[in-house]
């Protein structure tokens, strides 16, 4: 199996176990985003999302990141911080959800 390669010229192995199409009606001014579950070699999970938002005090994009032991406790552990991080950032908000200056979305070279 792939966990098993030995490659030490590179220090990561992962693979993309699962792509999800969430919709974000209400949160985000875009009405879907993506998350990526990748497995690494350890058999341990990690999700990311599509969508980065600006972070108040600083100014910078964060994406949600999330882990976990399956890939749907990741799945849920990625859209219960990026969310909070919603909450956290924009908690005024409108029924619209993000205005587009406050998110953006990766390069699908970044995801």
């Amino acid at each position: 199996m792939w966990q098993n390669l030995e490659v030490s010229e590179f220090s990561v192995l992962e693979k993309l176990v699962a792509e999800y199409t969430i919709g974000t009606v209400g949160v985000l001014s875009s009405p879907t985003m993506k998350v990526r579950v990748y497995e690494n070699v350890r058999g341990t999970f990690i999700g990311v999302t599509e969508v980065q938002i600006k972070m108040k005090f600083d100014g910078l994009f964060k994406g949600g990141i999330g882990h976990g032991a399956t890939e749907e406790e990741t799945l849920s552990n990625t859209l219960k911080y990026f969310y909070e991080m919603i909450e956290e950032n924009y908690p005024d908000r409108d029924e619209t959800g993000l205005k587009e200056n406050e998110m953006r979305f990766n390069e699908s070279c970044e995801f």
